[in-house]
């Protein structure tokens, strides 16, 4: 495992839920395209490559408020790599993120951040001990 940064595209809005746990977590697929210029200076884009992200607690609550299909994010987390075949056999491997941050990309966008208010985040119960981490949410 190792700390990654990556920015691409929300393949669709994220899939939200509740473990077992009562813990609240969000998935969702990011996808990454590198472009860079060759010696004529055409633009060529590279491959596209999916990331599968999984966020957690007031994280998950904050991305699935915020974040729609086709929107431009940034996401630092843990990265695993695991390697599966697929129905015909062939060898695949999975990029997984558990999210530490996630944020829009302001390259193409501007965003107004909403602080949660700190009585919200006291009573939520994936507040910290003190109830002062308040998170951003990006609208």
């Amino acid at each position: 495992m190792s700390h990654i940064v990556i920015d691409g595209n929300l393949a669709a809005d994220p899939e939200t839920g509740v473990a077992d746990t009562g813990q609240s977590w969000a998935r969702f697929r990011v996808i990454t395209n590198d472009r860079y210029t060759n010696r004529d200076g055409t633009w060529i884009d590279g491959l596209a490559v999916n990331y599968d992200v999984a966020a957690f607690r007031r994280l998950a609550g904050n991305a699935a408020d915020s974040l729609h299909r086709g929107d431009r994010v940034v996401v630092a987390g843990t990265l695993t790599v695991k390697s599966y075949r697929d129905g015909d056999g062939n060898e695949r491997a999975s990029r997984d993120i558990i999210a530490d941050h996630i944020g829009a990309s302001l390259a193409l966008a501007t965003v107004t951040i909403t602080k949660n208010g700190a009585a919200a985040v006291a009573a939520s119960p994936d507040a910290g001990a003190n109830g002062t981490d308040i998170p951003r949410t990006i609208r």
